[in-house]
């Protein structure tokens, strides 16, 4: 599972989890690679219970169980362009 994600300026994403609806499987890994190929200001990426910031600047990637809760903060000057990709298994029980 894969998307291209592009941020304008004051596009964000709230906190949430990612998971499927899909009763035999679920979302394990969240992985993000940062494909920006211009500065932005703004898009901060945040991680429940993280209060340090999150470096995730051009070309960079971060890994994660997709159970943690996550958000980008507004993009206030630029484009943000990420790819996602998400690696599945067997549902969580």
């Amino acid at each position: 599972h894969f998307n291209y994600n592009v941020y304008g300026t004051n596009s964000e994403y709230d906190w949430h989890m990612d998971s499927s609806n899909v009763p035999s499987y679920d979302m394990k890994l969240t992985c993000l690679l940062n494909l920006s190929e211009e500065p932005y200001e703004g898009g901060e990426f945040k991680l429940i219970g993280v209060d340090k910031k999150i470096k995730f600047d051009s070309g960079e990637g971060l890994v994660f169980t997709s159970l943690q809760a996550h958000k980008v903060t507004p993009v206030t000057k630029g484009k943000r362009i990420t790819l996602t990709y998400w690696a599945d298994g067997p549902s969580w029980r």
